[in-house]
């Protein structure tokens, strides 16, 4: 009988490894997951039972923006489970943006996406704040994080970037980058 434990692995670079899953690097935008049999307390049963079972295993975050006392709605964000991508949609559910962050990244960047106009965020090694800008090398975003017992936010858009892309990007740069920070 061959040894449970001599699983074979795909000659890939692992990015993470837990006890029924193994995610290998395919490509830039592919990741492989490799589920086993292996034991988890998911094959237990628990007296009292797991609130939430698996809410959080497939959480992804999500954001709308409201505006007035009647709170319609003005635009959404929705991203994937690694944080590598966040899609905003206006008022009428077409994608009006997107914000992309590398899989595997050494600083802190993403690109922006404002219809079919790309543009670039570098927000260094350790940095609290980012410039987001044009081909031309001009600044259309800035955003800025400040710790303190209440973090404080300065999002600074031009006129290329629309207020709710800013405002949500600001969001996503938050969960991406900072969120276990406090």
């Amino acid at each position: 009988m061959p040894d449970p434990t001599d699983i074979p692995t795909p000659n890939l670079p692992l990015l993470s490894s837990g006890k029924v899953r193994d995610t290998y690097i395919l490509s830039d935008t592919q990741l492989l997951m490799v589920a086993s049999d292996r034991i988890s307390t998911y094959d237990a049963v628990h007296p009292p039972p797991i609130p939430d079972k698996g809410k959080v295993l497939t959480a992804t975050p999500k954001l709308t923006m409201v505006q007035g006392a009647e709170g319609s709605t003005v635009a959404q964000m929705n991203g994937n489970f690694f944080k590598t991508k966040f899609q905003i949609f206006g008022s009428d559910q077409k994608e009006i943006g997107s914000l992309e962050f590398p899989l595997i990244q050494l600083k802190k960047s993403f690109t922006l996406r404002v219809g079919a106009t790309e543009y670039k965020a570098d927000g260094g090694l350790l940095g609290r704040g980012f410039k987001i800008t044009n081909g031309q090398g001009e600044t259309v975003l800035e955003i800025q994080k400040e710790l303190a017992l209440k973090d404080k936010f300065s999002v600074v858009a031009g006129d290329q970037i629309p207020a709710e892309i800013a405002l949500l990007a600001a969001v996503a740069i938050d969960q991406k980058f900072f969120e276990n920070d406090n």
